[in-house]
């Protein structure tokens, strides 16, 4: 999904509905655009890309309890892995600022 919408966004097309609801479908998910409908969403047949919106795709960020967390989603399951039965995450290869 973020390669399509990233790559309308650098040939200044906006995102079709269908197109972004087939990206989705072709990773096993549901039907984006029956998925909105369900919701109650009403979404124009296209819109423009927003780099911002974009770039919280790519991301993880948390807060709360004190404790403030972001990180790339590429790294979840390489660098980052979350225990849903014990709701720990776990970071191999701490960056040196936060060691330090």
């Amino acid at each position: 999904m973020y390669s399509y919408c990233n790559q309308r966004l650098h040939v200044g097309e906006e995102i079709e509905l269908q197109e972004l609801s087939q990206e989705i479908a072709s990773a096993g998910e549901k039907d984006f655009i029956q998925f909105s409908s369900e919701q109650g969403y009403h979404l124009e047949d296209s819109f423009p890309a927003d780099r911002g919106t974009l770039r919280q795709l790519t991301k993880f960020a948390g807060s709360g309890g004190g404790i403030s967390l972001t990180f790339d989603a590429m790294l979840l399951g390489e660098r980052i892995f979350w225990y849903a039965a014990t709701d720990t995450l776990t970071i191999k290869g701490t960056p040196p600022n936060l060691r330090d």
